[in-house]
């Protein structure tokens, strides 16, 4: 190994290391007690750096790959990633999150919130079923407190089937079933009254007028048993 110096274009402290150069033509640098490689300033690479074998990849388009060779995005990460805090800025265009992203078999996607020690792995989950284009999208809510839905601002809920709308639980509580708001086919109201734009059936209809007709046909028979004045206190009327 021999010592080659290294100087800076506008030096102020060239120092001489022992470094070498191996037949891969890598730039190698002896370990002592101070760090390998000491850089005060700018360091630009014409091409790919590697730092630590894959741990850390530089390439020449600017994308930055941890445990990966080859990054594909500006960061790519091919493990698991622990953070405090995630802000997801994209001021002028739209900022998303997309969660399985580049998938190459049917495999399950899901978001987990952890806010207890009793439920560690997840206290609520939205979770996209791994059963192909046609699977379950599930909510789950885990203990004994409330599922809240809460629209802050006084908007309306809306649930929808095929993309048309199907009930509205509107500002003021009432709810609205039907694909209009304005004439819905059946309107419960927040004072407890309802309305209906249709017939109103029941299973036991028919049986139901069938009593009714009964009771009708005795009170009239007992009426008319009462206009005639009939003394049932006797034999002889």
């Amino acid at each position: 190994m021999t010592d080659v110096r290294l100087t800076a274009l506008n030096p102020v402290d060239s120092q001489v290391y022992p470094v070498a150069c191996n037949t891969s033509g890598e730039l190698l640098v002896a370990q002592n007690t101070d760090p390998d490689l000491t850089v005060t300033g700018d360091l630009t690479v014409d091409g790919t750096a590697t730092f630590g074998g894959t741990a850390l990849v530089t390439d020449a388009n600017g994308n930055v790959g941890i445990n990966t060779a080859a990054p594909g995005y500006q960061l790519d990460v091919n493990r698991s990633v622990r953070g405090k805090q995630l802000d997801i800025t994209k001021p002028g265009s739209t900022a998303g999150i997309n969660v399985g992203f580049g998938a190459t078999q049917n495999n399950s996607a899901l978001i987990d919130l952890i806010g207890d020690t009793t439920y560690s792995d997840y206290g609520f989950r939205i979770i996209r079923g791994n059963n192909g284009a046609n699977a379950n999208t599930t909510i789950e809510q885990r203990g004994t407190g409330p599922l809240v839905i809460n629209t802050k601002e006084g908007a309306s809920i809306n649930f929808l089937t095929a993309s048309v709308r199907r009930m509205t639980i509107a500002a003021s509580g009432s709810i609205q079933i039907g694909t209009s708001t304005t004439s819905p086919n059946i309107s419960l109201n927040a004072d407890g009254t309802a309305t209906f734009a249709g017939n109103v059936t029941a299973p036991n209809i028919t049986s139901l007028s069938a009593v009714i007709a009964e009771l009708t046909t005795k009170v009239e028979t007992l009426m008319s048993l009462n206009a005639r004045q009939v003394d049932i206190s006797t034999d002889t009327p």
